[in-house]
């Protein structure tokens, strides 16, 4: 087990959030519990309590980065096409695009 002293809070927060991404992406987020992302992460649950109030706490960050890699997609998304059905079927594309590449998330 790595000490807390190990990592920033920052590198803390960044590990424990991979780490639950990884772990979402082969089981759902009803079936995660904060054990697993504290042993996926080399810590006690303890030290995951000290930076997030509780596991929902956790998955609210979790879904926050997912949010903000989507929006990041969109942005970079170059709509050729005039009318507002292709725009629509071009972000759908995009969607779906990236709800394969993070299934669980």
């Amino acid at each position: 087990m790595a000490r807390r002293s190990d990592h920033t809070r920052e590198q803390l927060t960044e590990l424990a959030l991979s780490s639950a991404e990884q772990l979402l992406n082969t089981k759902p987020a009803s079936a995660l519990s904060t054990r697993q992302i504290a042993t996926k992460m080399g810590y006690t649950v303890g030290t995951l309590y000290q930076i997030f109030k509780n596991l929902p706490d956790l998955l609210l960050h979790v879904n926050a980065r997912t949010l903000k890699r989507l929006y990041e997609d969109c942005l970079r998304l170059e709509i050729k096409h005039h009318s507002p059905e292709d725009n629509i079927l071009a972000y759908a594309n995009l969607y779906l695009e990236f709800a394969h590449k993070h299934p669980g998330h």
